[in-house]
């Protein structure tokens, strides 16, 4: 038996190339969409893996995870993510001047589009699936009640142009 851990990676974009209703989902980002810590389970618990940093483990191995056309791959003798240059840059989002609060969440989240018009919002769950659909006007509420615990993305359109973030119900 395995254990696994698993966090998308972190050099932006970090989202699926492809994503969409009929689709095969293909999320490559230079075969490295997530970032994966593979470790033996075993009853004495003599393999660890550190949640606070999710980079430090003892026994274990790094592999990198991605989808093409649907069919997922995995590449052992991988890196662990480098996320401290990207934790420190915070580039200006493309598309839609869209904000969102509280992240995380729990029942409502706040989404602040500041732009007039009525959007398409769509939530994803962290697996690529739709979870929700909506039409929403500038400056709504939405509920999030019914969604799981999880990590979630979130794209806002208009049908021009686009904005995706991500957010966690708890």
């Amino acid at each position: 038996d395995m254990v696994y851990f698993l966090q998308i990676n972190c050099p932006e974009p970090f989202g699926p190339e492809i994503c969409a209703p009929g689709q095969a989902l293909h999320w490559l980002r230079d075969e490295q969409a997530v970032k994966v810590y593979r470790a033996p389970a075993t009853p004495e618990g003599e393999h660890t893996f550190t949640l606070t940093d999710f980079l430090s483990g003892q026994g274990g191995f790094w592999e990198d995870w991605y989808v093409d056309q649907g069919q997922l791959w995995k590449l052992a003798n991988a890196t662990p993510p480098d996320c401290a240059s990207v934790a420190t840059h915070s580039p200006k989002p493309a598309g839609l001047p869209v904000r969102i609060a509280p992240n995380p969440c729990t029942d409502v989240l706040f989404v602040q589009i500041e732009q007039e018009g009525v959007f398409e919002l769509t939530i994803l769950h962290s697996s690529g699936v739709v979870a929700e659909r909506h039409i929403l006007r500038a400056g709504k509420t939405l509920s999030t009640a019914a969604l799981p615990t999880g990590l979630y993305w979130l794209q806002v359109t208009d049908g021009q142009t686009r904005w995706v973030g991500h957010f966690v119900r708890i």
